[in-house]
C-alpha cells in the first residue's frame, strides 16, 4: 500500500471555518484593531484551492508509482512527507487586516491597538478558567490561549520539496485567496440575511 504525508500551512478560503471564518468573526465584531505583539510574526497560509490541488497532484504521483520499480529517495513519493505552502510570506496581522477590508472593516494603521503580549496571555489565562469554570466546560472565551500562541508564533514551512518532486506550484496568491473567500463570507453574511443559505 502506498501512502504520503501532506503537512498543509494554515488553510484559509472559501467555507474555511477555523482560519478566515475565526477571523472574519473577530472583524465582524469590531475587534480586528486589536494586535498582539509587535506585529512582525511571519505565516505561511496557503489558499484551499492550492491545497486541493496539492493532494490532486499527490493522488497522481502515488497512482504513478504503483507497481513500479522504487525510484531514488530524492524522487520518491511512496513514504514521504511534503510540506505544502503557498510560496510566500505574510505578517499575521497584516493577513488579518486584509481580510477585515475585504468583507468591509478597513481598518486605518492609526485605529490599532497594540496590546502587550505578557498582558495579552494574562487575559487569555484568566479567561480560559473562568469561563470554563462559569460554563462548566461548555462555552470557549473570545481570547483563548491557544489563539494567543497561535497569534504570537513564527509558522512558516519551506515546500520546496513539494514543488521538486510533486510538480507542485500555487496557482492562487494570498492576496486572491483572501478576495475570494472575503467575498464568500459577504455573500453568505447577505444571503443569511434574506434567510438563504450559500452552496
Amino acid at each position: 500500500m502506498l501512502n504520503v504525508s501532506l503537512r498543509p500551512d494554515t488553510a484559509f478560503g472559501e467555507r474555511d471555518t477555523i482560519c478566515m471564518g475565526k477571523i472574519v468573526d473577530v472583524c465582524r465584531q469590531g475587534n480586528g484593531k486589536f494586535q498582539i505583539g509587535a506585529g512582525k510574526i511571519e505565516y505561511n497560509f496557503i489558499y484551499v484551492g492550492n491545497l486541493s490541488e496539492a493532494h490532486i497532484l499527490t493522488a497522481q504521483a502515488l497512482l504513478c508509482a504503483f507497481r513500479k520499480p522504487v525510484p531514488p529517495l530524492e524522487t520518491r513519493v511512496d513514504g514521504q512527507t511534503f510540506n505544502i505552502t503557498n510560496d510566500e510570506r505574510i505578517l499575521f496581522w497584516k493577513f488579518q487586516r486584509r481580510i477585515s477590508a475585504v468583507i468591509g472593516f478597513p481598518i486605518k494603521e492609526e485605529d490599532i491597538k497594540i496590546i502587550p503580549k505578557w498582558l495579552a496571555l494574562l487575559v487569555a489565562v484568566i479567561g480560559d478558567y473562568s469561563i470554563w469554570i462559569r460554563s462548566f466546560g461548555n462555552r470557549q472565551p473570545s481570547v483563548t490561549r491557544e489563539s494567543f500562541r497561535l497569534t504570537t508564533i513564527i509558522r512558516t514551512l519551506n515546500g520546496d520539496k513539494a514543488r521538486r518532486v510533486l510538480g507542485y506550484t500555487p496557482k492562487v496568491s494570498i492576496l486572491e485567496g483572501i478576495k475570494r473567500g472575503g467575498k464568500w463570507f459577504v455573500e453568505e453574511a447577505k444571503q443569511a440575511e434574506d434567510g438563504k443559505k450559500v452552496n
